[in-house]
């Protein structure tokens, strides 16, 4: 989510559906008590979080 990665770019990268991701990305966001990414984002970063640099994408087939 930091990464600023779509629900289906983050499902590839971990080998989930893209549904499955969003079920847990509104789970996150709920337990943080927010309602849009940025506030999530600014909870992220006070905890000591940091945005992981993209690496190189991979070409999918």
């Amino acid at each position: 989510m930091l990464a600023g990665q779509t629900n289906k770019e983050i499902g590839r990268d971990i080998g989930l559906g893209p549904r499955t991701v969003e079920t847990h990305r509104a789970h996150v966001m709920q337990r943080l008590g927010v309602q849009i990414l940025s506030q999530a984002v600014l909870v992220a970063t006070s905890a000591g979080f940091q945005s992981p640099s993209p690496g190189p994408k991979v070409p999918q087939g």
